[in-house]
């Protein structure tokens, strides 16, 4: 289910503070998208997908590790969080979700990208996915593309990519510690 969204104000999303924590999963999910992309050369779909795959960091508060889920398209689960726990010391749990039953969820490990197809001829570009944001429970729409090695760039909206908005997702490498799922 799609939910609704005010419309985003000039200059974007994040044009004050509380618009940009809001709109931080969803633009992370929109870089996950962008990196999906890859670079306009022209290798095959396979080829970009591998270049997108591995760990990446969303506004220095989420890292969506990112993989194929079968029939070439790509799905990404939480793999790290910058405040793993809730103000009770227990590890953060799925709680805006619409589903009573899926509420206990808990958000390392949760899959939040799903579904992301390469274009057909359009190299470096992925679109039809979507992206489940677990802080306000709603499930948006989801493209990217991969603008270098390091920097996939992805676009979340409600219905038409034109009503959504733009987030930057860079590499980073696996780790341990806290966060770390």
């Amino acid at each position: 289910m799609i939910g609704t969204c005010p419309p985003v104000p000039p200059g974007g999303a994040a044009a004050t503070p509380q618009k940009a924590r809001r709109a931080g999963w969803a633009a992370a999910a929109a870089a996950v998208a962008f990196l999906l992309a890859g670079p306009g050369s022209a290798a095959p779909a396979d080829d970009y997908s591998r270049q997108v795959q591995g760990v990446w960091m969303i506004e220095d508060e989420v890292a969506l590790a990112v993989a194929e889920c079968g029939e070439g398209s790509l799905c990404g689960r939480v793999v790290w969080l910058r405040t793993p726990r809730d103000d009770a010391g227990r590890p953060k749990r799925d709680e805006m979700n619409p589903d009573a039953a899926l509420r206990d969820r808990p958000l390392c490990g949760l899959t939040v990208l799903d579904g992301l197809l390469p274009v057909p001829d359009e190299p470096g570009r992925w679109a039809a996915g979507s992206f489940y944001d677990p802080r306000n429970g709603r499930t948006y729409g989801l493209a990217a593309t991969h603008v270098s090695a390091d920097v996939l760039v992805a676009r979340v909206y409600i219905g038409m990519p034109f009503l959504g908005v733009n987030q930057t997702l860079l590499r980073v490498q696996p780790a341990s510690g806290e966060g770390w799922c």
